[in-house]
């Protein structure tokens, strides 16, 4: 579920900065979004079974290249700690996790950057100086 959008204003050297929605998911520069873990059927919860003793949400920091689809939101109902997807939304979730493998590999590719005589950097294994992980 997405909780913050970013968007870089027109011009060179401008600042990302909060937008309050979008009609075009082209503009987005990243997402703040909570993660859920598929439960079963249709329903999603936003405790992971991993941080259950905690109660813990998790959270994360998506760049541009790395979201593949939006969905409309009436098509997404909260429940507590639980979300429920309609069926159309279901179809896209598992067309996405039948080719998660390739669309991970695409992922990779989108956020490596290629060095001339040098290693090549992929943006997703750099960790962020405040200590936050991408």
């Amino acid at each position: 579920i997405v909780q913050t959008v970013y968007s870089k204003s027109a011009g060179k050297g401008s600042n990302h900065a909060w937008i309050p929605s979008t009609e075009n998911i082209g503009t987005v520069s990243y997402l703040v979004v909570q993660l859920y873990e598929h439960l079963s059927r249709r329903t999603f919860q936003r405790v992971h079974r991993q941080f259950a003793l905690m109660g813990l949400s998790r959270m994360a920091h998506l760049p541009s290249n790395s979201f593949v689809t939006a969905v409309p939101a009436e098509s997404v109902k909260m429940a507590g700690d639980q979300v429920n997807i309609t069926s159309q939304t279901m179809d896209i979730f598992e067309d996405l996790v039948a080719e998660k493998k390739e669309i991970l590999k695409g992922v990779v590719n989108l956020n490596t950057v290629r060095r001339k005589g040098q290693e090549n950097l992929s943006l997703l294994a750099i960790e962020e100086t405040d200590g936050v992980e991408h």
